[in-house]
Formats: structure tokens, sequence, C-alpha cells
């Protein structure tokens, strides 16, 4: 553990070097959450190739930094900033307010559930502003060394001409020899206005193969992602670490 732990808190320090970071998330949210009265911090790194005929030349380095506290028993409360660099310049690119509430959430349960509400306000990388509100069922099934998580998330701009989309994500991960990694498969889709959705062909869907490690006090994501069509980034890095945080 002590050897992936290194190696991905080697590439946060190259990548924050490099450019200091971006937003987007890019995460399937399952039933942990910040203990009660406690602080966490967290950080995603992307770092991606967009697809052919995108306005931005560059590879893109997209971060999050998340502050996060534990407010109750059973929901989180938190923060987060996005900032990007591309084609040489850096941005900081908006941030949002985010909650999550887990009823139940220890991992010894075969079936946990919950819902993460947010509040976004970004701006994208040459687009325009956009408020939007995020509602993010979570459905967590565990089968021995196996977990089954899905997210069916739905945003609703409140800004801007785009209407509410769905945006489905599901993880299946199967825990490795010794338990302290696991294995899985992401995916990620975005089906478009509700009423009108947008062909599947069209669809910027990814896929990712992750390994996940984790210890009593910290977690770190490691996965390597492609778009499943044209209009989907060519390739794509992503690094998550979680440490806990005392006051």
């Amino acid at each position: 553990m002590q050897i992936i732990r290194t190696f991905v808190i080697f590439l946060f320090t190259l990548c924050a070097l490099r450019v200091f970071a971006a937003p987007f998330e890019v995460k399937i949210h399952d039933e942990l959450i910040a203990p009660h009265q406690e602080y966490s911090f967290e950080a995603e790194i992307k770092l991606y190739k967009p697809p052919l005929g995108s306005t931005i030349g560059s590879s893109i380095v997209q971060s999050r930094f998340e502050l996060a506290k534990g407010i109750s028993p059973t929901s989180e409360l938190s923060v987060n900033l996005f900032t990007s660099a591309f084609d040489n310049k850096t941005q900081i690119n908006g941030g949002k307010l985010a909650h999550i509430y887990i009823p139940e959430h220890d991992e010894n349960g075969w079936f946990h559930y919950g819902m993460k509400n947010e509040i976004n306000s970004v701006y994208g990388l040459n687009e325009a502003h956009a408020v939007f509100f995020e509602l993010t069922p979570i459905l967590g099934f565990h089968f021995d060394k196996w977990r089954i998580t899905i997210n069916p998330s739905f945003d609703v701009y409140l800004s801007g001409d785009r209407k509410t989309i769905f945006a489905p994500a599901g993880k299946v991960s199967k825990q490795l020899a010794g338990g302290e990694y696991s294995l899985g498969v992401e995916y990620y889709s975005e089906t478009g206005p509700i009423k009108h959705p947008t062909a599947y062909s069209e669809r910027p869907d990814a896929a990712y193969l992750v390994l996940d490690t984790h210890s009593k006090t910290s977690t770190y994501s490691v996965g390597l992602g492609k778009g499943i069509h044209a209009v989907g980034d060519r390739w794509v890095v992503k690094l998550i670490g979680s440490i806990p945080l005392n006051f």
C-alpha cells in the first residue's frame, strides 16, 4: 500500500508544479463520508487529451480541491474549488457547495443508499458561466468481495438555455487479495436533455479502469480512461486522494 500512496502523492505534486490544477469531478460516490465533527481534504487531478476537433489544442489538466466536514453521524457538508490549465494559461473555474446524506455508512451491510445535493457555479474551458443544481442518488451493493455502485444523477440548470440533463454513472469493483486494494471499472454517461435525449453515438461517455486503496485514515485512487465515442476525450488519467484533517 505504501508504494501506491507514494506514487499517487508524487503524481499529485508533479501535476501541481506543472499547472496548479482544475475543476470537473469524475468520481463514483459511495457510502463513505467524513466522520461526525471531523474534517477531511480531498484532491482530484485529471490529465486528458480532448477529442479531435476541439478548440483547445493542448492536453488539459483539471483539478478539484475539497474540504469536507461531518456535520452529523449521517451527513457531510463540503466546499470545492475548481481550477484548470491548458494552452499555456491557468484558470480558476468556480466551485460548488455539496451535502451528502448516508443513513448507514459502515461497510458490513450488503446494501447502502444515500443522496448527494450540490450547487455548482462553473466557468467552463472557454465556455459561458453556468449555475446548476445536481441531485445524485447513491445506491451501493456489496457481495463478498464484489461491490456495485450506481449514481443516476440529474443536473438542473439555473442559468443559460441548457435543460435538465440525466447523467448516470456506475462502478463494478472487486477486492483483491489482502483486502487493501480493489480493481474496478467505471462508466460515465450524459444522455442529454431528458425530453430530447442525445443519440448514443454523440454522447461524451467515458470508461475507466480504476485501482483503489485505502486505510483507516485515507483513500487513494488511480484511473485510466477513454472516451467511448468520437466526441469523448481521447485519453484520461485521473488521481484522487483523501486524507483526514485535525485542526
